[in-house]
């Protein structure tokens, strides 16, 4: 094995409508979820709570990446693509799959190094002040609208930008925001260019002799105005070819959604502003509630990965064979409101790695550790504390976020601007 190529094991779990028990599964024909073997089974949990128990399907994988960052990807993709089939095959809707947990194993399968994925629940995080004054003129622009075609592209225009920023993978994320983009850009494309596509356009820099068709021209000059970097290397085309391409099946899942991953936030975006621009233009400063409408768990969600790393591999501890190092932690989370809506987190976790006393020499006790992690509204972790263990075994152990994405520099400059209170040229057909 080269070596840049490591072995790793994943465990995801995908909530499904099912009831009933079976056997651990093989997954039949790994090679179609380009892994080298898996398996499958059911899972329950209760709500602790006494209600009905939840559950769905567990699935282990194993497979060859190159670093845990691709591995993440990896298990997710075949987590997602597993759980469209077995969505299908039951009839229940599809659910975004967790990832659970990942270890790096050596040559005889015994653990190197363990990573859990903890979340944190969605009422934690992401609030924004409510203001009636901005959602009585959303509802009054709309109103004035009357019954007609602006109305109708406007409201399915709404609903896919809400489509878009609800779903966790990108492939849906990006093709829900461009379909959203397409019923919009004829009511787009008399405010950016009265005199039609073809006139001169400095925001596109046209120079007026080239042919351009309505819809293209209206997107491309959104695009401009919204989000200018995703076209530094590529062109509206390109973005409408992704969009065939996911369409019309002509390129493998994982590929579609690598391509849509660079490129999904901008478009999120550029509906985002879309919309305010045929509710009327530019919304004035006592309206800046702009940053709400983008998603907040970007780059401030205090999910964390919780690692273990082993000095030697341990054959006893094998994941694949259901035997992973138990890593429990306890989160003791204080929040600091901001009067911008946002929070600062602080959180400390006391956390323990135990290895299960029947593997042999492979035994360990209890460790502890305790790390601080401070999230700022866009930020990743300024403070953190790791400790590392004395155990023989376990060489050290390190806990950081795990889901927070870069924002585009597109959503940095929409944010500064509604925090300044120059929102009003990110929206205006005139930019």
């Amino acid at each position: 094995m080269p070596l840049n190529q490591h072995i790793y094991v994943a465990q995801s779990r995908i909530p499904l409508e099912i009831h009933g028990s079976i056997p651990r599964t093989q997954l039949v024909r790994a090679e179609v979820f380009d892994v080298t073997r898996g398996y499958w089974e059911r899972y329950e949990e209760s709500d602790g709570d006494g209600g009905r128990a939840t559950g769905g399907i567990e699935l282990t994988v194993q497979f060859v990446e190159t670093g845990l960052k691709t591995a993440e990807h990896r298990a997710l993709d075949v987590a997602r693509r597993l759980s469209v089939i077995v969505g299908f095959v039951y009839a229940s809707r599809r659910a975004e799959p967790i990832l659970r947990r990942i270890a790096q194993v050596g040559a005889s399968g015994g653990l190197l190094a363990q990573h859990d994925y903890r979340y944190v629940d969605d009422d934690k995080f992401g609030t924004v002040p409510i203001e009636s004054a901005v959602t009585d003129s959303v509802l009054g622009r709309i109103g004035a609208m009357g019954e007609g075609r602006r109305q109708t592209a406007l409201m399915l225009g709404l609903r896919w930008h809400r489509q878009a920023i609800s779903i966790d993978d990108p492939l849906d994320s990006f093709l829900a925001a461009w379909i959203g983009l397409e019923g919009l850009r004829m009511e787009l494309a008399p405010m950016f260019h009265p005199t039609g596509p073809n006139a001169p356009c400095a925001v596109c820099e046209n120079d007026g002799v080239a042919e351009r068709a309505v819809g293209p021209a209206a997107v491309e000059h959104l695009f401009r105005v919204a989000t200018p970097e995703v076209l530094a290397d590529r062109t509206v085309q390109d973005l409408q070819r992704l969009r065939n391409d996911i369409a019309h099946s002509n390129d493998p899942e994982h590929e579609l959604r690598s391509r849509s991953t660079r490129v999904y936030l901008d478009c999120q975006l550029a509906l985002g502003v879309a919309c305010l621009t045929v509710l009327g233009g530019a919304f004035g400063p006592s309206e800046r509630r702009w940053s709400a409408m983008l998603p907040r768990d970007r780059e401030s969600r205090p999910d964390y990965r919780y690692s273990v790393f082993c000095s030697q591999e341990i054959p006893g501890a094998r994941p694949y064979q259901g035997e992973w190092a138990e890593l429990e932690s306890k989160e003791d989370w204080v929040a600091e409101f901001r009067t911008d809506g946002s929070r600062k987190w602080r959180m400390q976790a006391p956390s323990v790695w135990i290895l299960d006393q029947r593997r042999g020499p492979y035994i360990s006790e209890a460790i502890e550790t305790r790390f601080l992690m401070l999230y700022e509204r866009l930020g990743t972790p300024v403070v953190e504390l790791p400790v590392l263990s004395s155990d023989p075994i376990a060489a050290g152990t390190k806990s950081e976020p795990w889901r927070h994405e870069p924002l585009p520099e597109s959503w940095k400059r929409l944010i500064e601007r509604a925090e300044g209170g120059d929102a009003s040229s990110a929206s205006s057909p005139s930019s």
